[in-house]
């Protein structure tokens, strides 16, 4: 659209003109994506609280043993293949 008749036209005032209508435009479009994801977790909130530890977070598994620093850890090893 406008930006690419400004860019055609050389006219840099026209280009950061039309740059500055896309960047805001774009942030228009990031908020309201942001403010439909709040409602819809909003609306999931409503339907109670999950099972689990706060925040939704996975509790205990039955027969899991928690760690001295509460936290349960998992050594592993991989290896790297390309």
């Amino acid at each position: 659209g406008r930006l690419r008749e400004a860019a055609k036209s050389e006219d840099a005032t026209a280009i950061r003109r039309s740059i500055d209508d896309v960047q805001r435009t774009a942030q228009k479009l990031g908020e309201a994506l942001y403010q439909q994801a709040g409602a819809q977790a909003g609306a999931a909130g409503e339907a109670g609280p999950q099972p689990g530890g706060p925040e939704g977070q996975p509790g205990p598994q039955p027969g899991a043993e928690a760690q001295p620093g509460g936290e349960d850890v998992i050594d592993a090893e991989f290896e790297e293949k390309q």
